[in-house]
């Protein structure tokens, strides 16, 4: 196994298991740490060429971004996506009277 590779893994592993510590603790960061846990032990998984496990990582990732972002984790994030989707809403016109 690629060094780089382990240590993204065993990195990954440290992460959620923080997030076991942050839910044993009340911390509002768990779905965080899992997310990032994930994402290293997918790149691990992905670099060392296990196709099932990075599979899995991506599945179990999907599922997590979506609990955090559904469980108040993205609170922050869509508050700043619609400060930036307002700069590129139209404004409606109407047509002048003799144009038809």
């Amino acid at each position: 196994m690629h060094e780089l590779a382990f240590a993204l893994m065993v990195a990954g592993l440290a992460c959620v298991g923080a997030s076991f510590l942050c839910t044993a603790r009340d911390r509002p960061h768990g779905y965080a740490w899992v997310v990032a846990g994930l994402l290293l032990h997918l790149v691990g998984a992905v670099a060392e060429g296990l196709r099932f496990l990075a599979a899995a990582d991506a599945a179990v990732l999907a599922l997590s971004l979506w609990s955090w972002w559904n469980n108040g984790g993205g609170d922050g994030t869509r508050r700043r996506l619609r400060q930036w989707a307002r700069r590129f809403q139209g404004v409606r016109r109407t047509a002048p009277a003799s144009a038809t």
